[in-house]
């Protein structure tokens, strides 16, 4: 039995596909007046973007990528509830693959503007890095490129921020790809409403609020690990609080290898959970809310 993918879902896959592709327009944008130095952003980056027309694409730019990976988890979330007896099951992985993709633009971009508290995370995410067993020392000196934070850390995560967007925009030709041959799928005036919604949200929130800004980061903020966890890794952080609570060496346990696991699950979720009913789907998703 292989049904057609409800309409709602492809809408608002049609949604995100126009949000990552404007973060794309708006990141390359921000990209051209962005220096990965202290210096650079102090004197040219954070200047230009305290108002007028790059203020707007800054304010756009932060509120789209965060609600972009907000999207993308519904998107998973929908697609599981759906089952995989449907075309839905096509879409898994590059749906996932989005996942994945924007929780780690959102760690390395998070540090770019290089203000005190997203250094600070940086810093608790190396740390976190190090404690993991035989290379999580070499991995910690790789992504801080010295003895505390630096320049060089900051070229360093723009790269990969860089890298991130190029598997990004393949994920994004895949997933256009099976749209438009695979889903069966009607769209009514409902149906492209709802991808409207996806990328009016963050405009209005641009328009309404504007980008979380803070102190740019000093030579103490450099090497310290006193910081409030950012929203989007918050269950990391707790789940790194709980381990560590039974043992300091366990900490990368709860913030790494459970990920991690949970992680290599989902990519073979089309086999496990084919044969779930509904309510089976529902309690796994309901199990994994609680958790996080």
């Amino acid at each position: 039995m292989d049904e057609p993918i409800t309409s709602r879902w492809v809408g608002f896959a049609w949604g995100i596909i126009a949000l990552s592709f404007a973060m794309f327009l708006t990141g390359g944008a921000v990209s051209s007046i962005y220096r990965p130095t202290r210096s650079g952003v102090d004197e040219v980056f954070r200047p230009s973007i305290e108002s007028g027309f790059w203020y707007w694409v800054a304010a756009f730019h932060y509120w789209g990528s965060a609600f972009l990976f907000l999207a993308a988890a519904i998107s998973i979330v929908w697609l599981f509830l759906a089952g995989f007896r449907t075309t839905g099951r096509r879409f898994w992985l590059p749906a996932l693959s989005l996942f994945l993709i924007c929780f780690a633009l959102q760690v390395t971009g998070n540090s770019l503007p290089l203000e005190q508290h997203d250094i600070r995370n940086v810093n608790v995410e190396i740390s976190i890095a190090a404690q993991a067993p035989v290379v999580g020392q070499r991995v910690a000196e790789f992504l801080r490129q010295g003895a505390t934070f630096s320049d060089a850390t900051t070229r360093l995560w723009y790269n990969l921020s860089i890298g991130l967007v190029v598997l990004l925009a393949v994920v994004w030709l895949w997933q256009i790809a099976l749209l438009r041959s695979k889903t069966g799928a009607k769209l009514d005036i409902f149906d492209r409403i709802l991808g409207a919604i996806v990328v009016a949200i963050p405009i209005c929130l641009a328009a309404m609020l504007p980008r979380a800004t803070g102190e740019i980061y000093n030579q103490v903020d450099a090497s310290s690990l006193a910081a409030n966890p950012s929203w989007y890794i918050l269950p990391l952080h707790c789940l790194l609080g709980l381990f560590a609570s039974i043992s300091p060496n366990l900490g990368w346990v709860g913030a790494m290898l459970i990920p991690g696991v949970l992680t290599l699950i989902a990519l073979t979720a089309p086999r496990w959970a084919l044969a779930f009913s509904p309510r089976k789907r529902l309690g796994v998703v309901v199990g994994c809310s609680a958790v996080l």
